[in-house]
């Protein structure tokens, strides 16, 4: 029997097997995140911004306040408003899309990577390898900020353009012909992915990386040999500077928000080492942490025993055994960005691990073969559990979504000390009527963070359904107190005051949210009528 003809047609038969269980296994852990609301950032950055609701002209979508430095990302939101307006189901079918293929490069990947690495009666086994990574880097709970938590989609679409990217440039120097065209393309998703989010800058350092690790031997044959296609690489770092020299005031990151390089490092320490608890053990996950900036060593002690000898052995990899040193080195160059230096203000957040996720599971796929001698049955035995209780404990954690009240009680039980929970537990039971509870979870809110004008506000739109107006106008001067330029608060104070009878000081007010905020046409509307009731009592404009 000649079986050159069918060793080709059974391997691409397993290949489509294993394609179509990734896409079934996903498809079925995040079909429960289709009940998903808008949540906290969804609400104001994406179903608020008025800028997605129009696919025309796209550079509005792509280049406003909210998407400047993530314009590819802004694109796709005004896709999904363009399909379903503020109905959440296309902005969630698109997140899942994008993972679906993101798992998918991550399995072409790492498949052919191991088709490099491996000859002989181990190369068939490089198909169900990549199978099992991606199927567990996939459904792994960790990934369910990423996924469903539909405005982080700009990490996960960054993750789909950076595996592309890489798959691509695989393909692109695969013997016994270089393919031009494939590293055209690995460049045309890398700009793509440095048009979605930051963490993008590692695509170069990587697939430089891996070309010196698996492909050329040495970084100066791979840049002697592909120097051109490097260079064009070289242009998403021009891209992502351009971008972020050019983009608006954003109060979330850098050296002005209250935390030191040095101190955001230290803490950084432990927050990269409970990532790595959560890769092995996702319970609990949180969707706010609050996470405490480190005020010594100290603090950061635990943390340091657990990263720095990784660091050590990282570095110790690179040049002794350069596999498993391109894994160290994936996972602590794309956390880089928001783990090192350079201050965000949460310091701690799931949806970052979306890749450097990808290292952990391979090197515990890696481990399990070599304990288990590449058995295929008890290794795939041990997979097929995994990605079961790894599902179930996704599909349990996207009902979580579907409820942001519920959500944020989920974060006041995990993170008690985080002032956030308890005001944004707050602001629901506030938008549900539930008055008596919203007052006893803001007060909680105050006493974590008394400087926080939003909660102040919220205070007093809780006073004025009460009924309580003196009390409404205490809250809303604190808030101008911490806030002077607070638009909003300026609005509803003059509110309160038109209520109290004070006209002239809720003329003051209303003037004051105009200047601050142009835009607000609530406070106009309620300046009108101000102005129309003075008139009728023969006052005068003012």
């Amino acid at each position: 029997m000649d079986t050159r003809s069918t060793k080709p047609a059974n391997l691409h038969h397993g290949i489509f097997i294993a394609g179509a269980l990734i896409l079934l296994a996903v498809a079925l852990c995040y079909a429960s995140s289709f009940g998903g609301a808008f949540i906290f950032d969804d609400e104001t950055h994406v179903a608020g911004n008025p800028d997605f609701r129009s696919l025309l002209p796209p550079w509005r979508a792509m280049f406003n306040v909210r998407s400047y430095v993530h314009p590819v990302g802004g694109l796709s939101f005004a896709i999904s408003h363009a399909l379903s307006g503020l109905d959440s189901w296309s902005y969630h079918l698109m997140n899942l899309l994008i993972h679906m293929a993101a798992a998918l490069f991550l399995f072409g990947a790492v498949r052919r990577t191991f088709l490099r690495l491996r000859s002989g009666s181990a190369a068939h086994l490089s198909t169900y390898f990549a199978a099992a990574v991606a199927l567990l880097w996939a459904v792994h709970p960790l990934q369910t900020q990423s996924v469903t938590y539909i405005y982080q989609r700009y990490e996960s679409q960054m993750g789909m353009f950076f595996l592309m990217s890489l798959y691509f440039f695989i393909r692109g120097v695969e013997k016994p012909v270089s393919r031009p065209g494939w590293l055209v393309a690995s460049v045309f998703a890398c700009l793509l992915s440095a048009g979605t989010k930051q963490v993008a800058y590692a695509i170069p350092l990587l697939t430089l990386l891996y070309d010196r690790t698996f492909v050329a031997g040495s970084f100066l044959q791979a840049l002697r040999a592909r120097w051109l296609y490097y260079a064009a690489l070289g242009l998403s770092w021009l891209l992502l500077i351009l971008l972020q020299s050019t983009a608006p005031m954003v109060e979330e990151i850098g050296f002005d928000i209250g935390i030191g390089p040095f101190r955001y490092a230290l803490s950084q320490l432990g927050v990269v080492a409970h990532y790595l608890r959560l890769a092995v053990w996702p319970e609990p996950l949180c969707f706010d942490y609050g996470w405490p900036v480190a005020k010594s060593f100290r603090d950061a002690a635990a943390g340091a025993v657990v990263l720095l000898p990784l660091l050590v052995a990282t570095a110790w990899a690179l040049f002794k055994r350069p596999g498993l040193g391109f894994l160290g080195a994936w996972f602590f160059l794309i956390l880089a960005p928001t783990s090192t230096f350079l201050p965000i203000r949460d310091l701690a957040a799931e949806n970052r691990m979306y890749l450097p996720l990808v290292a952990v599971v391979v090197l515990f796929v890696l481990a399990l073969g070599r304990v288990l001698s590449l058995k295929k049955a008890p290794a795939l035995s041990i997979i097929g559990v995994l990605v079961l209780v790894s599902g179930a404990l996704t599909v349990k954690r996207n009902v979580d979504y579907h409820d942001p009240l519920g959500m944020w009680k989920d974060v006041i039980a995990k993170r008690p000390a985080h002032f956030r929970g308890w005001g944004n537990a707050a602001y629901y039971c506030y938008l549900r009527g539930d008055y008596k509870n919203a007052l006893g979870h803001l007060n909680k809110s105050l006493e974590l963070k008394n400087d926080n004008p939003d909660a102040y506000n919220l205070l007093g739109s809780i006073y004025v359904r009460l009924g309580k107006h003196e009390e409404a106008r205490a809250a809303y001067e604190a808030a101008l107190r911490i806030k002077p330029e607070f638009a909003d608060v300026h609005n509803n104070i003059g509110n309160v005051l038109v209520k109290l009878g004070r006209f002239r000081e809720a003329d003051y007010h209303l003037r004051r949210a105009i200047r601050y905020k142009p835009g607000l046409e609530e406070a106009r509307y309620n300046l009108r009528m101000l102005e129309d009731k003075l008139r009728a009592a023969g006052k005068g404009g003012r």
